[in-house]
């Protein structure tokens, strides 16, 4: 178990290596899945065997976090999302009548621990999302491409998008749900919960559009997505929406043209003004992650810069950026976490195993940092934290103060293989 301790950092490939700090939070013999955080509330699935999903959350506020159960039944429960003590999710329900089984939504208390089951319709409904008293999700069509989007502010589900438009990827930040659906070709969509005003943000003709929208994201009043060019899939912008701007329109980011780069993944701040991304600048180049400065618009700047080495997922919380990227390691290669700085320009890298397994899915918010990685002691996935205040209650060290460092590193692993050959 990876427990947390003092933290040094030293240079390794252009990024200081935090040492000492992941923390545990699950220890069990199955795999802990795609981690959700706001606060210091981290909630995730676990598969408790192959027919069944249960779902878990824990208090990283806890000196030892503890990991409670929410779900125990024999189907599967899954994608929870938390905001506040509220924790929402899909989970399976038997029927009497056909179909026998459909995802139903359900929501918890962390505060209270009383469930409440949100839908139940026959039909499924799935991937919720919540902030505050807002729930979305979409239900499915049949078609396994879409369904329609709906809300529950506490008043019972409301239709609030087209079933005719094959909608999905919702999400929803206050009073503002953002999706994407396909009136002919694939369109952002807004809605104010306050006002109950449905706006379609991106509007091209299908026989004619450019860019297929997708994959949008909202934060306070701004909206980012993705815009892949028709004629040259593959290759992408990054659009951003301002809904405080008194006219606004869709605007881009970045500006490559077809065929030159994939950008994908676009997430926004809109407390900091910051927008960040992954993507590859050429079709020979690879990922890496991508900043721009909404309050002193330019060219986007690349924060990862490490050549031949895949970045991808960030995510952001202030001045804070998280994402997963590849290392070269012993046994081929692997992803590692690593948290940029925008202050300072530092990059940490969280995780070092080498193991050959993967780190990945990592979430942020404030300085609190979770995500899902092997087991050191076993074969399954687990959760982390990283609580980023380790690494800023640190006086940076001068360059020979690194170097010294480094040596020292070298020089302990150098001793333990000799001990090892004895």
């Amino acid at each position: 178990m990876r427990t947390t301790g003092v933290v040094t950092t030293i240079v390794l490939l252009g990024a200081r290596l935090a040492l000492g700090a992941p923390v545990q939070i699950t220890s069990n013999s199955f795999h802990d899945l795609h981690p959700e955080l706001d606060g210091s509330t981290v909630v995730w699935q676990g598969e408790v065997n192959s027919a069944n999903y249960e779902v878990f959350w824990s208090d990283l506020s806890q000196a030892t976090p503890p990991v409670t159960q929410i779900t125990t039944n024999t189907v599967h429960d899954t994608y929870p999302h938390v905001d506040g003590t509220t924790v929402v999710w899909q989970g399976e329900e038997r029927r009497a009548t056909p179909p026998p089984l459909t995802y139903e939504i359900f929501q918890y208390d962390t505060g209270t621990t009383a469930t409440a089951q949100i839908t139940n319709n026959g039909v499924d409904d799935l991937k919720p999302r919540v902030s505050g008293a807002n729930i979305v999700w979409r239900d499915d069509a049949g078609t396994g491409t879409g369904g329609t989007i709906y809300l529950d502010s506490g008043g019972g589900p409301v239709m609030i998008g087209n079933p005719a438009n094959l909608e999905r990827e919702v999400r929803v930040d206050g009073s503002n749900v953002v999706w994407r659906g396909n009136d002919g070709d694939p369109e952002i969509f807004h809605y104010d919960i306050g006002t109950s005003t449905l706006t379609q943000i991106t509007n091209e003709p299908a026989a004619t559009a450019i860019f297929e929208d997708r994959n949008p994201a909202v934060n306070g009043t701004k909206v980012v997505w993705t815009a892949e060019y028709r004629a040259a899939p593959g290759t992408s912008e990054i659009y951003l929406y301002d809904l405080s701007a008194p006219s606004p329109v869709p605007t881009a980011l970045t500006g490559y043209g077809p065929g030159v780069a994939g950008m994908d993944g676009a997430q926004v701040d809109d407390s900091s003004g910051y927008v960040v991304w992954y993507g590859a600048a050429t079709p020979t180049t690879d990922q890496e992650i991508y900043l721009y400065d909404l309050n002193n618009p330019g060219a986007a700047i690349n924060i990862s810069n490490r050549p031949l080495l895949s970045d991808k997922n960030p995510q952001i919380s202030g001045s804070l950026v998280v994402w997963q990227g590849i290392e070269v390691g012993t046994y081929g290669d692997e992803f590692e976490i690593f948290l940029y700085d925008i202050h300072s320009g530092i990059t940490y890298q969280l995780t070092h195993n080498d193991t050959g397994y993967d780190d990945q899915e990592p979430k942020i918010d404030g300085m609190n940092i979770v995500w899902q990685g092997r087991d050191p002691q076993g074969s399954d996935l687990e959760i982390f934290y990283f609580d980023a205040t380790e690494l800023f209650q640190e006086p940076i060290p001068e360059p020979s103060s690194l170097a010294m460092l480094w040596l020292g590193a070298v020089g302990l692993l150098a001793s333990a293989w000799r001990r090892r050959r004895r």
